[in-house]
């Protein structure tokens, strides 16, 4: 059964990201809304990268190329059965007077673990065991975090004045 109230804390940094949230600019808003789901493609990009680079290499190197993206998708899968036994409620419908932009998704879609720090944070693990060079880490550990971070922004924006939705 799902937890009707969040702790206080949480609600605390809701509240406080969805001030900050209506705080930013339109253009931040859209910028930021756009990211949130274009940054995943960075990961295919980086998935990408690592197979061409594991093409002048042994043959393990382009396994391990290879199954970064399928390890991914499994760590996406882990997070799902994770969040059927925390089920965990969205702020969005917990946390009272605080209306996000983007549709909250319904109930049975729970937050918690947030599926894009899943896939964020296996990309960079796999990638970065694929390619096993501390550059791309360098480059992919920050683009998990802004996903993350991104895609939080986005889930807390509250809806302008102007009655905008989704």
């Amino acid at each position: 059964m799902p937890s009707p109230h969040p702790p206080e804390i949480s609600v605390q940094l809701y509240r406080a990201a969805t001030e900050l949230a209506a705080a930013s600019p339109p253009w931040l808003q859209q910028l930021v809304e756009i990211g949130t789901e274009a940054g995943l493609a960075v990961f295919a990009l980086f998935f990408l990268a690592a197979w061409w680079r594991s093409r002048r290499l042994p043959d393990g190197s382009q396994a391990l190329a290879l199954l970064a993206p399928v390890a991914t998708v499994v760590a996406y899968l882990a997070s799902e059965a994770v969040k059927l036994g925390v089920r965990a409620d969205r702020p969005c419908r917990t946390v009272p007077d605080v209306q996000p932009i983007a549709a909250c998704p319904g109930v049975g879609d729970w937050s918690l673990p947030s599926n894009h720090a899943a896939i964020a944070g296996a990309a960079v693990v796999t990638v970065a065991v694929a390619w096993r060079v501390l550059t791309v880490a360098v480059l992919a550990r920050p683009a998990g975090r802004a996903v993350t971070l991104l895609r939080g922004y986005r889930l807390t924006r509250p809806l302008v004045a102007s009655g905008r939705t989704r």
